[in-house]
């Protein structure tokens, strides 16, 4: 597995004054744990872009802590928990750390990665149907595994299905979700008549809006539901 590497430093500022931090390349990140210190840290923003691409949310990173003030330096081993990105150029403008115990199980979500050929696709034409992108598994975090694989070549028939059950698991690494779980199948091609009698659906009629209108003649209008944050 590869290591990963991200550096960091102590920071003093909060709340506005994080703006100009932001757009230096800094990113605001919160390192915390159990039975640890919740420390404020800046990161390189594209250095933890780059980590979160390679490591994901469930990969052990190495992170390097420096303290100016007091001229210290140590190492965590910690993982990527959640990101806050911004909602308009998606750019990441939060990050929380969560910092592991090596010899402590934690629980993650890890993705699947389909590989391979279903013969129900590629020779009948059937259409792959993915029940679930990834599962929750638990572990200690030197067993952590980056992506779980399944292979799709099992797929030889529109009956075949992928259960969880039917996964090469890592050594060390228990499954949370039942093993009689679907992950993947494949639908048939819809036939000639099914295809037909979908061109050939009328169009359905949109319901006329009507106004109800008010003594000054104007239409009545009706506000919004607010919706939470």
């Amino acid at each position: 597995m590869q290591d990963f590497t991200l550096v960091a430093e102590k920071r003093s500022l909060f709340g506005k004054k994080l703006n100009s931090a932001r757009k230096a390349g800094k990113l605001p990140a919160i390192l915390y744990g159990q039975g640890v210190e919740n420390i404020p840290l800046f990161l390189d923003e594209r250095a933890f872009r780059d980590i979160l691409t390679k490591a994901g949310l469930n990969t052990i990173v190495k992170l390097e802590v420096s303290d100016p003030v007091r001229k210290s330096h140590d190492t965590r081993n910690i993982l990527i928990h959640d990101v806050t990105y911004d909602p308009v150029n998606t750019v990441p403008v939060h990050a929380d750390l969560y910092q592991v115990r090596m010899d402590k199980a934690v629980r993650v979500e890890v993705p699947f990665v389909f590989h391979g050929e279903a013969p129900a696709v590629k020779v009948s034409g059937g259409v792959l149907i993915k029940a679930m992108h990834g599962m929750e598994v638990e572990a200690l975090p030197g067993n952590l595994p980056h992506e779980i694989g399944v292979d799709i070549s099992r797929l030889e028939t529109f009956e075949d299905t992928m259960y969880v059950r039917d996964l090469l698991i890592p050594p060390g690494v228990t499954v949370l979700v039942d093993a009689d779980t679907p992950i993947a199948s494949v639908a048939p091609p819809r036939s000639e008549e099914e295809l037909k009698a979908l061109e050939e659906a009328p169009a359905a009629e949109e319901a006329p809006q009507s106004e109800v209108a008010g003594e000054s003649g104007k239409a009545a209008e009706t506000p919004l539901a607010e919706s939470n944050p």
